[in-house]
């Protein structure tokens, strides 16, 4: 999901995570610039990624995050270790 995972009060994407299944959110924030409102979570076995509003902060969270991930779901351990 994006345009969401953000500091605010009005912001209820941890909430919806948390909702959608068990354990929910693992991470709320991230160590990087841009990009720090990240959220990483898992749903009843599914992950879920929040990434941040801001265009370049999901591009860059995305090509961090996202991409790897998908890789290593694909079973391409060789790539995602690169």
């Amino acid at each position: 999901m994006t345009a969401g995972s953000s500091v605010s009060t009005r912001d209820f994407t941890r909430t919806v995570v948390n909702s959608l299944g068990k354990p929910g959110v693992l991470q709320h924030g991230l160590a990087v610039k841009p990009g720090k409102p990240t959220i990483l979570g898992v749903c009843d076995n599914k992950p879920v990624i929040g990434l941040p509003g801001n265009p370049v902060s999901a591009l860059l969270v995305a090509r961090q995050i996202v991409t790897p991930i998908v890789k290593y779901v694909m079973g391409k351990v060789r790539d995602f270790l690169l």
